[in-house]
């Protein structure tokens, strides 16, 4: 299972680091999984400690034009914006929006997942960082359990989790296959 208290953590820290006015966004995947339920709250908990001032969050819910439409309003309404967390599939649309306003590079942004469009905006330096939680280990891990409840009798904990893993340019090869 993805671990979304560390993931939200993780990419709270990751904006700590990299945007020195404080001054941050946030667009988050609906509340309808246990999983993002954890991302959004501590992802929240963490900003706050930190002193990072959240200016918007999203609820995209996966619309796709609600969330490109939503990035011109961030900057309409807060031109000081210094980073954006994407905890959502929608990541692709909002940074093709960022790009064609010309705002990559000022805006530190840190994504979650590795899909082709986000290692192609790590790599052009749009997305600085993604939260990497593998898919592929959660599947296995989950067969293997299963094979094993079935085979062995094996009770297995409540909750098996992955490690989160912070993919930049510098180690996005390792992540290529």
């Amino acid at each position: 299972m993805n671990n979304g208290l560390v993931a939200g953590r993780l990419a709270a820290e990751l904006l700590d680091w990299m945007v020195p006015n404080r001054k941050i966004c946030y667009f988050m995947g609906g509340e309808h999984t246990q999983v993002l339920l954890n991302i959004n709250k501590s992802f929240s908990q963490e900003a706050k400690q930190r002193g990072l001032v959240i200016l918007e969050s999203y609820y995209d819910d996966g619309n796709i034009e609600k969330a490109y439409n939503a990035v011109e309003h961030i900057f309409d309404k807060h031109l000081d914006v210094g980073g954006i967390y994407i905890n959502s599939a929608i990541s692709e649309s909002i940074c093709k929006r960022i790009v064609e306003m010309k705002m990559q590079g000022k805006i530190r942004i840190v994504t979650s997942d590795l899909m082709p469009s986000i290692k192609e905006n790590i790599k052009s330096g749009v997305v600085q960082a993604t939260i990497f939680q593998d898919p592929f280990l959660q599947a296995k891990t989950c067969f293997i359990n299963l094979y094993k409840i079935i085979a062995e009798g094996y009770k297995p904990v409540k909750y098996i989790y992955t490690k989160p893993q912070i993919i930049t340019n510098s180690n996005l090869s390792f992540f290529e296959s």
